[in-house]
């Protein structure tokens, strides 16, 4: 939408919100997973004040379409005024605190669980965040400051996410069946 709608910046912070919001989601879904009802409060502030930001401010400088590339220029990415500084570290913050905390809170259940599938889904869910995030860090972060370009692979890497989540609602389902089979037997 970006690229064929009248409008790129709204789509860029469309997109900025979006992905803002992912973190959340995937804390909310570990906090679940490890019987710990999360405040959606909590979990969600954070990226509910991004997409307040994001509208609010000129947070897009600039989204133009190249032949294979997309470029989004935000404030984050200019060494302005202190405050987008402060904005952008505060940010940082919540997005890889929020994916950490995603991983100590599986590596915490794995390590306190005595039942074998869920430890496989507590080490699915681990290397399915690892397998996102890391190599996102390196196109993100490190690429650009290279001033290497590249096409978008963010997506790419989600999918490795999806399917390690989809391994994971598969064992989970049957660790249900199995609970299901031995309450029937009682």
């Amino acid at each position: 939408m970006l690229c064929i709608s009248g409008n790129p910046i709204f789509w860029a912070r469309l997109g900025f919100v979006t992905y803002s919001f992912l973190p959340a989601i995937a804390l909310n879904s570990a906090l679940r997973f490890v019987k710990r009802k999360p405040h959606p409060l909590f979990v969600y502030i954070i990226p509910f004040f991004v997409a307040v930001y994001a509208f609010s401010f000129p947070i897009v400088i600039s989204a133009t379409c190249k032949t294979v590339f997309v470029e989004v220029q935000t404030v984050f990415n200019h060494s302005g005024p202190l405050f987008n500084t402060i904005i952008y570290s505060i940010y940082d913050l919540y997005y890889f605190g929020f994916v950490l905390a995603n991983c100590i809170l599986f590596y915490l259940d794995f390590k306190s669980n005595k039942n074998k599938i869920r430890e496989e889904i507590d080490l699915t869910e681990i290397w399915g965040v690892l397998l996102m995030t890391l190599p996102t860090i390196v196109f993100i972060i490190l690429f650009p400051y290279l001033g290497i370009r590249f096409p978008s692979v963010l997506c790419g890497f989600a999918i490795f996410m999806a399917i390690t989540s989809f391994i994971a609602v598969h064992l989970e389902s049957k660790l249900i069946k199995r609970k299901a089979n031995a309450n029937k037997r009682r």
